[in-house]
């Protein structure tokens, strides 16, 4: 069981042979302890929302943004997704953070009068009482929900597209656009997801970070563009580190990107 716990939490094992030495109270301590510092961080709005530009490649010029939630720990740290994401999972709030950087989204929309991605993860989808409270956000905040793309996020629970279909129908009632966010790896049911109601395919940084050293990638890369260009899908490269990069891309014909190169995440616009 320890054994099988351990691939459950890794995101880069496959398999876990089971030694007597395995000690797990330091990672059981660990994670108590960002469960602790994560509610605690949800009562005192250090639950923040940073803003990653999104940009033309031609112009250059900044046309949305993605929403990335950060953690500001008491210190003042500022602690990555990754960092307590999975502890939010198993802890059931990764409801309260969609929602939390949702609210975030929409002030800075108000404020700034810009378009913004926010992620959703499978689990808020599939939740009537979450979906219905974004809705009810989405209904507080109408005159400018049509600034929000919803980006979904693939999860290991993923099992009925109807969850999917069913939110994707009632957030596009407010004008709201969807993406897929990692397009190109990952996804176990293409035909499924293209079937939905979908405006935008986020192209996986893996497939982009090497494009200008990589043709397997650049030709998985030419086939979902044309694959778009069929079904008038935006297109939109993550990960776009380099010029380097960002000039294979323009050769290929992609529009739109977003990466270091261009912006790295940021409290402020």
């Amino acid at each position: 069981t320890i054994a099988l716990k351990k691939i459950k939490s890794s995101n880069t094992i496959s398999y876990q042979i089971y030694e007597d030495n395995f000690d797990t109270s330091k990672e059981i301590k660990r994670n108590m302890e960002i469960l602790s510092l994560l509610k605690k961080a949800l009562l005192e709005d250090r639950i923040v929302a940073y803003f990653q530009p999104i940009v033309d490649l031609e112009s250059e010029k900044i046309l949305k943004y993605e929403a990335l939630v950060r953690l500001i720990t008491p210190d003042g740290e500022v602690l990555s997704p990754f960092s307590f994401l999975n502890i939010a999972k198993k802890a059931k709030l990764i409801g309260e953070i969609t929602k939390t950087v949702l609210y975030l989204s929409l002030k800075k929309i108000r404020e700034r009068n810009i378009y913004v991605s926010v992620n959703i993860p499978y689990s808020n989808v599939s939740d009537l009482k979450i979906k219905r409270q974004i809705v009810q956000i989405l209904e507080e905040n109408r005159d400018i929900a049509d600034h929000l793309t919803f980006e979904l996020l693939e999860d290991e629970q993923m099992s009925s597209y109807e969850h999917i279909a069913s939110f994707i129908s009632s957030v596009k009632e407010y004008n709201c656009k969807i993406s897929v966010d990692d397009f190109g790896t990952g996804y176990s049911n293409f035909e499924e997801l293209l079937r939905l109601d979908i405006d935008i395919l986020k192209i996986d940084g893996s497939l982009i970070k090497n494009i200008n050293k990589d043709n397997i990638s650049k030709i998985i890369t030419k086939t979902i563009l044309e694959f778009s260009q069929k079904t008038n899908l935006e297109v939109i490269a993550e990960f776009v580190h380099s010029k380097d990069v960002s000039n294979e891309l323009k050769k290929l014909g992609i529009k739109l990107a977003q990466g270091y190169y261009y912006g790295k995440p940021s409290p402020s616009i």
